[in-house]
């Protein structure tokens, strides 16, 4: 009896320790590749080539009040992007790589425009995946039009939880 209590402790140890891993995998961009190509499905903007590689920019985490039925309501998104064009970063040193981003005062109007299309968004019309994958094509093109010198191409959820 003691022996199927300790076979089945440590099969569920396992199983944690492995879906944790497998989470912080995962949440990193799974192998840490770059991604090197990403179809556009639109022809490229004026000055970005379509050879370009793609890069994903994280953006961090937003927490907005969606407009909702009176009742108070939040909204925490944590958003990337996959854009293709010259980024800052991409080496670091001492074996440390640091990740591609944007230029700090074009990250600053993209988060201005996520957060104001969050903001903008009926609660109830977020619930469904329909209405999640609406907004992510409304944020793309949004802030493709702010990012005059990248092709935004994705606009990526990481999390998005809903209270």
């Amino acid at each position: 009896m003691e022996g199927k209590i300790k076979i089945k402790l440590i099969a569920i140890v396992l199983i944690v320790l492995l879906g944790g891993g497998g989470a912080a995998w995962l949440r990193k961009g799974g192998s840490g590749e770059e991604v090197e190509s990403v179809e556009a499905e639109e022809p490229a903007e004026e000055g970005v080539e379509e050879d370009q590689p793609a890069h994903v920019v994280e953006l961090g985490d937003f927490l907005v009040n969606p407009s909702s039925d009176g009742q108070l309501r939040y909204v925490r998104a944590e958003l990337a992007l996959v854009v293709r064009g010259e980024l800052e970063g991409g080496g670091g040193g001492h074996g440390k790589e640091e990740a591609p981003s944007l230029p700090h005062e074009d990250l600053l109007r993209v988060k201005e425009v996520v957060v104001k299309q969050l903001s903008a968004q009926k609660f109830s019309t977020l619930r469904g995946v329909a209405g999640r994958d609406k907004l992510k094509e409304s944020l793309r093109a949004a802030v493709d039009e702010v990012l005059t010198d990248y092709e935004v191409e994705e606009v990526l959820f990481v999390s998005f939880v809903m209270q």
